[in-house]
């Protein structure tokens, strides 16, 4: 079909932008909230009932850092920190994800801003965390957090542990 002058086309477009938040540690984990986190969970990790179940006590932990992203209604992904009981003055990232269908579009950086305002806000100098080394994803936290590296090695199960500054 041809246009004609000063006509235009109208193209559906997905207008709904990913949203960082912060989940209230006062408030009950709503049942959707908490299944979309359990589908990435299983999507990204082939997560076990148990280790969901795990998951979903520390994430209900009054002490829990947690932020999911949305995409309108719908979680795209999350994660959740804890105190680190290793090292003094920091949390420990327990789990960071996105959707396979969000993934590769930046959107770990939105989770992280607002989980390191958080951790900042509550007093924490520092934050550790695991980062999958086949994938890639050790190489990319180590390029983007640079000279805020406090420490890193390579661990068991084929993951780099972080120790980064806020």
């Amino acid at each position: 079909m041809a246009l004609g002058f000063g006509e235009q086309i109208s193209l559906p477009r997905n207008t709904s932008k990913v949203r960082s938040e912060l989940l209230n540690p006062s408030k009950p984990l709503s049942k959707m909230i908490a299944e979309a986190i359990a589908e990435i969970d299983k999507l990204c990790f082939g997560a076990t009932d148990a280790q969901l179940r795990r998951m979903q006590r520390e994430i209900q932990d009054p002490t829990a850092i947690v932020s999911i992203l949305k995409r309108g209604k719908k979680v795209v992904g999350y994660s959740y920190a804890l105190p680190d009981p290793a090292v003094e003055g920091a949390v420990y990232i327990h789990s960071t994800a996105i959707h396979p269908s969000e993934q590769h579009k930046g959107l770990v950086g939105k989770l992280m801003a607002k989980m390191e305002a958080e951790m900042r806000r509550r007093g924490f100098s520092s934050f550790t965390r695991d980062c999958m080394i086949d994938n890639g994803y050790a190489d990319t936290v180590q390029r983007h957090y640079g000279d805020r590296i406090i420490k890193m090695f390579d661990r068991f199960f084929n993951r780099r542990s972080f120790q980064i500054t806020l």
